[in-house]
């Protein structure tokens, strides 16, 4: 569950700067 955690917070986190 590391990796998946990680990845899905870098993921929200793009999402989140490109909607910015």
């Amino acid at each position: 569950m590391g990796i998946d955690g990680w990845l899905e917070g870098w993921v929200w986190e793009m999402i989140v700067l490109a909607r910015w």
